[in-house]
């Protein structure tokens, strides 16, 4: 990471934090708060994807080289947090690499949570299960909308503080939609969009 993200002056704005692939830097980009977050990263996408060969590699096979985390959790309820986990790789008929999913939820802290059902787990612990989900299958880029706007602000703290921490580990670009500036003063650089322009870089 080699730059420091200028501070958020306008109000409201939808933030996209993405540490690029190796040799690219890193990215935020902001637009306006109107758009829907999906919209947000799919502007987001398309930026890092202009960005070079790099980017556009990584948008190749959408479904095996991004993961998504909502801000909403997005957990099958009749599924057991483990089994939410795993249902990318069942869908995509694909073996579970088991030493990687027991590092991934000892490091999210819900190893002793796998049997439980969505119901039975906090809001912070669903979205931990919902960020082991997105990992799973290593994607390249991971897109999150709003990841912390339904968590408590402890929550959405340690949600965060896990994200760095995994993207410093792994190497995954992330993009991050956020209408919170104290967010997106965590970023490595910050894009503003505003009426579908890019003013600030």
């Amino acid at each position: 990471m080699t730059s420091t993200s200028p501070a958020l002056t306008d109000a409201p704005a939808a933030t996209l934090t993405s540490r690029m692939l190796p040799g690219m830097g890193a990215l935020t980009v902001t637009a306006p708060a109107a758009p829907a977050g999906a919209a947000a990263l799919g502007a987001a996408a398309g930026a890092a994807g202009a960005l070079g060969a790099a980017g556009a590699a990584a948008a190749t096979g959408a479904g095996k080289n991004i993961g998504f985390v909502f801000q909403f959790f997005n957990l099958v309820p009749e599924l057991t947090a483990k089994e939410n986990i795993f249902l990318p790789m069942m869908i995509d008929k694909v073996k579970v690499d088991e030493e990687y999913f027991d590092k991934l939820t000892e490091k999210l802290g819900i190893s002793e949570r796998l049997t439980h059902y969505p119901s039975q787990l906090s809001g912070g612990q669903q979205q931990r299960v919902a960020i082991a989900r997105a990992l799973i299958h290593k994607p390249k880029v991971l897109l999150c909308d709003e990841p912390t706007g339904n968590l408590d602000s402890q929550s959405g703290k340690e949600v965060l503080r896990l994200l760095r921490e995994l993207q410093s580990e792994d190497g995954q670009t992330i993009i991050m939609v956020t209408h919170d500036g104290n967010i997106a003063d965590q970023a490595d650089r910050i894009v503003r969009i505003e009426d579908g322009q890019i003013k600030c870089v």
